[in-house]
């Protein structure tokens, strides 16, 4: 998934599926944008695109990251 402002891309998260479980493999976002959380809004527009799908687990690996608390 790609986020964009003023059709520029800000901030991807890039993953794969296998069966019902997507595994997150790298987000990231301009540096310019961070107060805007970009890393965070890509990750709900990542979770909505799975509405329709079969994704029941979404594993974003081991870590403490900020972003993986919220989740």
């Amino acid at each position: 998934n790609v986020l964009k402002y003023n059709g520029e891309p800000v901030a991807y998260c890039v993953g794969f599926i296998v069966n019902d479980i997507y595994y997150g493999y790298q987000i990231a976002y301009m540096d310019s944008y961070s107060k805007y959380a970009l890393g965070k809004s890509i990750i709900v527009h990542t979770i909505e695109s799975f509405r329709n799908t079969n994704v029941n687990v979404i594993d974003f690996g081991s870590g403490d990251s900020d972003y993986k608390k919220c989740f």
